[in-house]
């Protein structure tokens, strides 16, 4: 060990110019990659985390493209209907490599029906197989600024599928692969399918104080109290996104693969609960036979949607020139609509509400947030 000034470092042992006498500097005992991996590296102390990539992996790509049309209402008013569309090909996913084939015995060991039964354990696999496509009607209606009012109302129908909705970042949604040697028997709605979505805003300019309808030659005092007032809101309402329904109850398909239930002929998710209190029919879904990975598809539950209503109110405070005051009122999810949530948002909250064997099986057990109302005052100057 050697010091520099407040900097200290170690000098290699094996440097001739620091170990004169030629001294072996070697530790007994410890392997070095020179050496390579010794005979039992797969199994002792503990079988390693493997990773792995596809040879020929590609970059993905996406095509994207787009129709739009726009008619003038008027003056001011404008309607816009637009076709989006785009197919991704080549996209990444997070596969098994070695997952073990599903088998009917249930005392069957997994090793031998792996792509390389000398390695009994999970092979990380990042493959450019994954493909999606999205496909969506854009409408819009656009009243711009005149007589103190200006609105704009959006509404969007779409899908969005596909085998995989993303490399492996951990979403609420349940999703995974049953059997990554074919990973694309998961093709389905993604994560973030959103069917219906209707979104209208406006502002409006209260007509009150002097220069406007109402009050116009009103003093400058009146007009501090009564002008300037501006009113604002955004009402939102939206399907919810999609979820897989998977089976905590056994391993049945003797795997190390996502497991899901069978749907019950004759029933249906979106039928009348069979259970009070729960957000879908639960009695849709059972156990499979063994040696089945179950023939619930990739995100074929809908989830809860969202409604939401938000209203501000403005008053703007002249004082001179260059100073002015703002009061700003404005209250969030107005009507205290509850959006309900499958579970708390954040990857770090596990979704029980779809997996069946679990006590929360269809149940909702999270929300959006309540009511929320925001005072401020802000000076300019």
């Amino acid at each position: 060990m050697r010091s520099l000034g407040t900097e200290v470092y170690s000098v290699p042992c094996s440097l001739p110019s620091y170990n004169a006498a030629a001294e072996d500097c070697s530790i007994p005992g410890l392997s070095v990659l020179s050496q390579g991996f010794p005979a039992n590296a797969l199994t002792e102390p503990n079988t390693p985390l493997l990773f792995s990539l596809q040879n020929d992996l590609r970059t993905p790509y996406v095509m994207q493209y787009h129709l739009t049309v726009q008619y003038q209402l008027g003056h001011n008013t404008m309607f816009e209907s637009s076709y989006v569309g785009s197919k991704g090909n080549k996209q990444y996913l997070f596969l098994n490599l070695n997952q073990a084939s599903p088998s009917a015995d249930p005392a069957a060991a997994y090793a031998p029906r792996r792509l390389f039964p000398y390695i009994n354990a999970a092979i990380n696999y990042l493959a450019s197989q994954g493909n999606y496509n999205y496909n969506g009607l854009q409408t819009s209606l656009q009243h711009r600024m005149s007589n103190n009012f200006s609105a704009i109302i959006d509404y969007t129908y779409s899908k969005a599928l596909g085998d995989a909705s993303s490399a492996n970042l951990g979403a609420q949604n349940n999703d995974g692969f049953r059997y990554s040697r074919d990973p694309n028997i998961e093709y389905g709605p993604l994560d973030f399918d959103v069917r219906n979505r209707f979104v209208a805003s406006f502002i409006y300019q209260l007509p009150f104080g002097q220069g406007q309808r109402f009050g116009g030659a009103s003093s400058s005092l009146v007009d501090h109290i009564i002008g300037h007032w501006t009113a604002t809101g955004i009402v939102t309402l939206s399907s919810g996104t999609w979820f897989t329904v998977t089976d905590a109850n056994a391993n049945f398909a003797n795997s190390d693969g996502q497991q899901r239930p069978n749907l019950v002929p004759g029933q249906k998710a979106t039928g009348k609960p069979c259970i009070p209190g729960t957000f879908f029919n639960t009695c849709a879904f059972a156990n499979p036979p063994l040696g089945s990975s179950g023939n619930v598809g990739l995100n074929s539950l809908g989830g809860p949607g969202y409604q939401d209503v938000d209203f501000a109110v403005q008053k703007i405070v002249p004082i001179h020139e260059k100073m002015q005051v703002e009061l700003r009122g404005e209250v969030f999810n107005a009507l205290n609509h509850p959006n309900k949530l499958f579970a708390a948002p954040g990857p770090q909250n596990s979704n029980n509400a779809t997996v069946l064997g679990t006590p929360t099986f269809g149940f909702v057990t999270g929300a959006q947030a309540p009511r929320e109302i925001q005072i401020a005052a802000k000076f300019y100057y």
